[in-house]
């Protein structure tokens, strides 16, 4: 479509020349040079200036153009026209009166995604594709398709496109079925959506989409301009998108007496060919296509310069320089063949000066060397700096790195509504309700700053730690009632402790006072969260996000006294309500209302059920933004005016003394070229549509726009500096340069010279060689590398040795913790002296050592319960299911655990039967002591010591002689320590029992000390193959006797293992009260121990690699 604007008068300010449009090179200050434009046409002096209006197309170029005005009017005051930004042109007070008000209101946003939401659920082939895909139709699936459908509608007015009439149009001819069937379900916007707008819902009001009645607005505006224009200058700047009530709006303007229409960055040096053959993607692309449609040509427009500043010698630079440069590097494919030609070195020199590169390894550490640039950039007063950039995640990153120093940037797309905190509290909420209250969700929406229950929010927060500490550390409690329950018998416990003397009246005070405090708290919590736990099964969305809204109220609530207390009058500005404070709390609570308000008119949408609502929460906040004040402020974090994060269109007029453009890689700047998920690439060029590729070209047009817009200086005479920035990899995955990085690369290649390359000399048959311009490399790079490095040069740390006081050192060790003493003392040390206890994980899983204490459980009771020390098979499968079904397990890990259990039970039972068999008569039968405790006490230099063991069972047996002997058995479900380790002394538990035995340590009846006949291990797998092993590390098999009744003979290996083993201990342990002797960690690198909770605080994977060390303990 071609819009000719009429014929009109010249005079008042219009050109001299009688041009209807102007246009700016894009090297100028744009705004700079409307600002003087219209100060010298619009009269002398500062008088004239505020007569007339200026339209803009953003309020971030409306003040950048105001900022304009004032560096041109060097400071005095002035009263300015008329600054318009686009999208409130239906507002101004002066322009509202000539436009029709009886046009219908606009549907809002959430009001149109709740009734496509509903026209979804009830279109057939919608249930057809879900059923097929094997996924129930749900509020958090069907609402990204409704605002799909929007997208495709709002697109199609923008283009003034007729859905109805053009979607026929773009299925016939040979499209495969399945495009039918896409052009039946598109009946939901060319059918039902206009019925729906024309009854107007439940208000019986006719409704219009927002960007149809924009469209028509506009329009208005022009036809209003037509028929009336205005006497007065109007002006339009900046403007480049071709949509069609824009251009009927800017041909009214040009057909006005004094209008005018200014574009920017027209390339009227392109040759005319190149200029017809234009691809989309050419940054040119939408500016002939405009032209096109306004019924202009290049010729037509008068072009704008300043002054050429005064330069003298070596300063003076060809004019130009970097549009010339960048001509070449984006010229068409059909003109490439002018990059053979070789350029002037001085032209190359001009055009990269200012001209900086920035290619980080990751998106991260790009993020951080823009923060530095930036940062850099407003060291010097006065000075600007922007980063422009489509990516909203490089755009989060730079603002978090920015804040290490104390700065935050002005956003002008702002920021992303759900990530502010009020936000992510929501969302936390949704997820504790989800998980039924799974301690890490539980703990992040307690830890909320927001959290308060009643409380002061201090007390608040230190509840939950000791909440987290009591019940959630270790099994995860089932829900709010599983924590009540745990709290109790955490009480029961330390009652019966107190009864028993293991704790002190005053302890136990403070335990009860705790516990209160602690049931409150889980009282308050289970209170506020009654609105989502009373939802019936299947709740609608207006019920679902009302009582998340109630739910989240309480959650913040805090003490009565200061719930109406002003900010100043509070004890501190934490103890202010904080959830719907700021313009993020005020946003966030709009949206919620006005999508309760929207699923009140809409029928027939899915319930939120239980897994669905925090995956909708972010479906629904996602595309929102919010700009302004936050309501809870970072606390040494101010924002700072001269830094900006800015949009594509935000910045295309704009200028800067450094500007950074980031994430120049393809699929983010340019984006991908994707038709959609409604229309092929054929099928939108039948339609009418714009085709993807002119994404790439307007995205195109505002990279140009940015580097050559900040190459002219803005105070000093002082060129702008442009970074170019990019990451080689995103989230592990390579990425590809933008193709104008690429070209400029390739560009320069030619020339001889490459990016970021160091400088070089060129040279060919005898000329003097000249040295070709570089593109240097980004200083802030450089700057990263070395930002969190520390000055001198890191080292490998050494292990610790600490060497406490003699005094402090442990007088009592476990058998086991010997072992550990000799693989690993720092463990002892950290906690024996530091009194150092490891946190069980939250949502503690069952593991092995939960099998292995089953296992020991089920076996010890066995054994006390069988009368004659050997229980039967029936026995110990009771036995073992009565300890599976008293442990907190998943169903999934008993279900996986019983038969195994019941394998060991039948193993268990088959061993003690051929021990009864192999018993020979006039023997008395073994008696059985299982989990038996014994301690063996010595003096040392230092003091008194004593060794404590626990041993899984001991068999003793009297012969015919009436000598007692007896078999020290340890049962491991993992794999039991080799003979080799138990007789080196890496594995000394059972023969430290052993001796312990031997030494009178364990209390075994009536009987008189016996004597160790063998050492035994069970290994008890549960396999179907083997589910269980008997391993003799020493001595003979249990229950099997020497001639004439006489008792088994001690081996010679066995009584070497445990003769002298307590001699051992004893010398081991005066080592230790050496106040030299270190507690070093793992000093032997091949006997390190299998478990330790201590290796993180011992550091030991930042020395173990270069430790070296071996050799043994006991010799």
């Amino acid at each position: 479509m071609t819009v000719a604007p009429q014929a009109a008068t010249t005079g008042g300010v219009r050109l001299a020349t009688g041009c209807l449009a102007a246009n700016i090179p894009a090297d100028v200050l744009f705004l700079d040079e409307v600002a003087r434009r219209w100060c010298a046409a619009c009269g002398q002096g500062t008088g004239g200036l505020s007569s007339g209006t200026i339209l803009v197309p953003s309020k971030r170029t409306a003040m950048g153009l105001q900022q304009a005005f004032l560096r041109v009017l060097k400071g005095q005051c002035a009263l300015l026209p008329a600054i318009i930004p686009l999208g409130m042109l239906d507002r101004e007070p002066a322009l509202a009166a000539m436009l029709d008000h009886d046009l219908p209101p606009a549907v809002t946003e959430e009001q149109r995604l709740a009734v496509l939401s509903s026209l979804i659920m009830a279109s057939r082939s919608f249930h057809m594709t879900a059923e097929q895909a094997g996924e129930p139709p749900s509020l958090e699936r069907v609402w990204p398709l409704a605002r799909s459908l929007a997208e495709l509608m709002d697109e199609a007015e923008r283009e003034g496109v007729d859905l109805r009439k053009a979607l026929p149009k773009a299925v016939e001819g040979d499209l495969a079925a399945h495009w039918q069937q896409t052009l039946s379900f598109l009946g939901i916007i060319t059918e039902a959506w206009p019925a729906w707008l024309a009854e107007g819902g439940l208000g019986k009001v006719p409704m219009m989409n927002p960007v149809a009645r924009r469209m028509v607005l506009l329009e208005a505006q022009a036809a209003c301009w037509q028929a009336n224009p205005p006497a007065e200058p109007l002006w339009a700047v900046g403007f480049t998108d071709a949509t069609t009530g824009l251009v009927k709006l800017l041909a009214a303007i040009m057909a006005a007496p004094q209008g005018l229409v200014v574009m920017q960055g027209v390339d009227d040096e392109l040759p005319p060919p190149l200029w017809k053959s234009l691809a989309p993607t050419h940054p040119q692309a939408t500016l002939r296509k405009l032209l096109g449609k306004l019924g202009l040509r290049r010729g037509d427009l008068e072009t704008w310069r300043p002054p050429a500043p005064a330069q003298q010698g070596a300063q003076k630079r060809p004019e130009g320089a970097r549009r010339a440069l960048w001509r070449h590097v984006m010229t068409p494919e059909q003109g490439l063949d002018a990059w053979r030609q070789s350029q002037p070195s001085e032209l190359l020199q001009a055009g990269l000066e200012g001209l900086e590169t920035l290619s980080a390894p990751t998106t991260q550490q790009e993020a951080r060397a823009i923060a530095l640039a930036l940062r850099d950039a407003v060291q010097v007063e006065g000075r600007h700096a922007a980063l422009i950039t489509p990516d909203r995640d490089l755009a989060g990153r730079v603002t978090a790195e920015l804040k290490r120093f104390g700065v935050r940037p002005r956003n002008s797309s702002g920021e992303p509504l759900l990530e502010t905190p009020g936000a992510v509290f929501l969302r936390l909420v949704a997820r504790t309700w989800e998980s039924d209250f799974a301690p890490v969700t539980l703990l992040a929406l307690l830890k909320h700053p927001f959290t308060a229950l009643g409380f002061r929010r201090a007390e608040a927060r230190a509840l939950a730690r000791q909440l987290e500490r009591a019940v959630l550390r270790g099994p995860a409690p089932d829900g709010l009632k599983g924590i009540a329950q745990a709290l109790g018998q955490r009480h029961n416990q330390k009652q019966e402790r107190h009864r028993a003397g293991a704790m002190t009246a005053e302890a136990f005070g403070e335990e009860l006072l705790q516990n209160k405090r602690l049931q409150a708290y889980v009282s308050a919590l289970t209170a506020a969260f009654q609105p989502l736990l009373t939802l019936p099964a299947l709740p609608g969305p207006v019920s679902v996000l009302g009582a998340l809204a109630r739910v989240a109220d309480a959650m913040a609530r805090l003490p009565e006294d200061q719930l109406d207390a002003p900010p100043a009058q509070s004890a501190q500005a934490s103890e202010r309500r904080l959830l719907w404070v700021g313009e993020d709390g005020q946003r966030l609570s709009d949206v919620l209302a006005q999508h309760m308000e929207a699923f009140e008119g809409a029928v027939g949408l899915p319930p939120l059920v239980v897994g669905g609502l925090e995956p909708f929460l972010v479906t629904m906040l996602a595309p929102v933004s919010v700009t302004g004040q936050r309501g809870y402020q970072e606390p040494g974090v101010v924002e700072c005016p001269r830094i900006e994060i800015l949009g594509l269109l935000e910045a295309s007029t704009l200028s800067f003394d450094t500007v950074v453009l980031g994430g120049l890689n393809e699929g983010v700047w340019p984006p991908a070229a994707e038709s959609g998920p409604w229309l092929s690439r054929p099928m939108r060029a039948r339609a009418g549509l714009p085709l993807p590729e002119e994404r790439i070209g307007t995205a195109a047009r505002y990279f140009i726009n940015a580097v050559l817009g900040n190459s002219q200086p803005r105070l000093e005479g002082r060129a702008g500096k442009v970074i170019l920035a990019r990451a080689a990899r995103h989230g592990g995955t390579p990425c590809r340069p933008a193709r104008w990085w690429a070209r400029l690369e390739a560009f320069m290649n030619g020339q001889s010279h490459r990016l970021q390359a160091p400088a070089v000399h060129v040279g060919a048959q005898g000329d003097t060689p000249f040295q070709i311009p570089l593109v240097p490399a980004a200083t802030a790079l450089a700057w990263e590398s070395r930002l969190d490095v520390p000055r001198n040069s890191p080292g490998p740390v050494k292990p610790p040795a600490p060497c406490p006081p003699v005094a402090l050192r442990p007088r009592q060790l476990s058998v086991t913790e010997i072992d550990t003493l000799n693989c690993d003392p720092y463990a002892i040390y950290a906690r024996h002296i530091l009194k150092l206890r490891a946190l069980p994980p939250l949502a503690q899983d069952a593991d092995q050592a939960d099998y292995g204490t089953l296992v020991h459980a089920a076996l010890d009771n066995a054994f006390r319960a069988a009368p004659d020390g050997a229980p039967s098979a029936s026995l110990l499968r009771h036995h073992f299911m009565e300890e599976l079904a008293r442990g907190a397990f998943r169903p999934s890990l008993r279900l996986w655990w019983k038969p195994r259990l019941l394998r060991i039970a039948d193993w268990v039972a088959e061993q003690e039967a051929a021990r009864l068999a192999r018993l020979q008569p006039g023997h008395d039968p073994a008696h059985v002591w299982t989990e038996l405790t014994g301690q063996w006490e010595t003096t040392l230099p230092a003091g008194r010591f004593v060794l404590k063991g626990r041993a899984d069972r001991i068999d003793v047996m009297v012969g015919v002689d009436r000598v007692p002997h007896c078999w020290i058995y340890d049962y491991k479900t993992g794999t039991p320590p080799s003979g080799a380790a138990v007789k080196a002394g890496w594995a000394s538990q059972t023969v430290l029992e052993a001796a312990m035995v031997e030494a009178g340590a364990y209390q075994l009846g009536e009987v008189a000390t016996p004597l160790v006949e063998g050492i035994v291990y069970w290994h008890l797998r549960g396999t179907t193959k083997d589910p269980g092993a008997i391993k003799i590390i020493a001595g003979s098999q249990p229950g099997l006797w020497g001639e004439n009744g006489s008792g088994p003979k001690k081996t010679d290996e066995l009584k070497q293992l445990v003769d002298g083993a307590l001699d051992k201990v004893r010398t081991l342990m005066a080592l230790y009260e050496r106040p030299g002797f270190a507690y070093r960690s793992q000093p032997y690198s091949n006997h390190v121990p299998r478990y330790t909770d201590y290796a993180l605080l011992a550091r030991v994977p930042e020395w173990r690699s270069g430790s070296g060390l071996g050799g043994k303990v006991w010799k």
